[in-house]
């Protein structure tokens, strides 16, 4: 092999395995930012779901008659739309689904439970609790929300009452 082509390999072969090696580490780099991006989705997606929360609770109203119902907290710095809660009404009621067409953002909604009337649930209403007196109920079966469904920014969202995804 003259040295003249030995320069000429050399000078062909060495680029060639330079560009394959920076496509390899683009490949790699690709790889890893689009497990990053998705990782960042689904704390981003979980952030969304707790941020959206129910649970049952009994108001201590002043004239003593006490309120039984489910505090829904909107967390969220916008408003969620088209919420529905599931759970049992009190004294097991067959109607089990709550219904709130929006939730301004930071807000806190109790919607109180109705025993023998028609219709299992009242309608949502602000709750002030630093005026009223709350006792938050521990889950139960008949205490207990099943699923929050909601929508946030034009996506559906879903989780069981602890705030652990749920198909919507």
């Amino acid at each position: 092999m003259t040295p003249e082509t030995a320069l000429y390999v050399w000078s062909e072969t060495i680029p060639n395995w330079l560009m394959a090696a920076s496509a390899a580490a683009a490949l790699g780099t690709f790889i890893v930012r689009r497990t990053d991006r998705r990782e960042r989705q689904q704390l981003a997606d979980s952030e969304v779901r707790i941020g959206v929360q129910a649970r049952w609770m009994k108001t201590s109203e002043a004239d003593g008659d006490a309120k039984w119902g489910v505090l829904v907290e909107n967390s969220l710095p916008s408003p969620v739309h088209t919420v529905e809660l599931i759970c049992p009404g009190n004294n097991y009621s067959t109607d089990n689904r709550i219904r709130i067409p929006s939730i301004p953002a930071r807000t806190k909604l109790f919607v109180e439970s109705r025993q023998g009337e028609y219709g299992a649930w009242q309608f949502a209403r602000a709750l002030q609790t630093s005026e009223e007196p709350v006792t938050f109920l521990t889950q139960g079966k008949r205490f207990d929300v099943h699923q929050v469904q909601f929508v946030y920014l034009g996506k559906a969202y879903a989780h069981d009452g602890t705030g652990v995804a749920a198909s919507a």
